[in-house]
């Protein structure tokens, strides 16, 4: 009887393991192309010692095979799965940054009141609209779309792109154009967008600026281990390379970025050996000084 009840644990660790295993040789033998245009690629800093790079042209290009080039090794990496879980989180007013071709538009449910979509490249922003436009089930929120990257959402120097569609709204609290309201939303999202930013730091701490008291910023990465020294090896052998495909620094300190940029981690897991990084985060708390924040919860392979 003990040895049934253990069999399906067995085979689920021996999957993970297989998993895990080979989505690090496929991504190291091939340079994976999750992830989004970096503006210095082979930089493992958390705040990267930015090189001027052609990331938006470079999405530009991309964007409209970009689905069609990922899909399959998104679904063996089980990636939709981390979206969806991390997706189905999301609640009131919600920023997505570096929604790239709208990858989690269909996970959005009806706790989302507005959805506001940025992304610094307009030829992403353009598929992302098409897909929004194709949703018109019961549950979609009120849809607007913003042309900028994290460091730009609430500094003024993105552009406000008209909404596809006559019928969505703006999100709640007006803003000028191009810049979204500091402080206004209940739900800020990032997915693999971290390795575009030009100053990671800057860019979380952006993202954190958006968010209402009592907000969330969901994370989900990919970057620097931190415990297996030959795998990161491996993606910093391999940067260069990647960077030229993608144009995505997929070696970066996640968790060295979140701290810097003066958030709070309130649960965490981590995948594929470590370099898919899921993070619920808050801003740090200051009373009289920042306080220790507590050992997050950590799960996953």
């Amino acid at each position: 009887m003990a040895t049934r009840r253990r069999w399906p644990l067995l085979l689920g660790g021996g999957l993970a393991a297989f998993g895990g295993g080979t989505y690090a040789a496929l991504s190291v033998a091939k340079g994976g192309g999750i992830g989004r245009a970096g503006d210095d690629p082979t930089s493992t800093s958390t705040s990267a010692a930015c090189h001027p790079s052609p990331s938006i042209p470079t999405f530009d290009a991309l964007a409209p095979t970009y689905d069609a080039r990922i899909d399959a090794e998104e679904l063996f990496m089980g990636v939709p799965l981390l979206r969806r879980f991390l997706i189905r989180k999301a609640r009131g007013a919600v920023l997505e940054s570096a929604c790239g071709t709208g990858r989690n538009l269909f996970y959005y449910t009806p706790a989302v009141s507005s959805l506001t979509l940025a992304d610094p490249s307009a030829a992403m922003l353009a598929v992302c609209a098409g897909k929004a436009e194709d949703r018109t089930d019961a549950a979609s929120p009120p849809v607007a779309f913003v042309q900028a990257s994290a460091e730009e959402l609430t500094t003024g120097r993105g552009a406000l792109v008209s909404p596809a569609h006559a019928a969505w709204p703006a999100p709640r609290r007006a803003a000028p154009a191009g810049r979204v309201p500091a402080g206004a939303f209940d739900t800020v999202i990032d997915t693999f967008g971290v390795c575009s930013m030009a100053d990671p730091v800057a860019g979380l701490a952006g993202l954190a600026a958006a968010l209402a008291p009592g907000g969330r910023l969901l994370l989900l990465e990919h970057g620097r281990s931190g415990r297996w020294g030959w795998l990161d090896a491996r993606l910093d052998a391999g940067a260069a390379a990647h960077a030229a495909a993608w144009g995505c620094a997929w070696n970066r300190d996640i968790r060295g970025a979140v701290e810097g940029a003066g958030l709070e981690v309130v649960s965490a897991s981590t995948w594929h050996f470590g370099t898919t990084h899921v993070l619920e985060c808050r801003k740090r708390r200051e009373e009289g000084g920042m306080n220790n924040p507590p050992a997050p919860r950590e799960s996953g392979v």
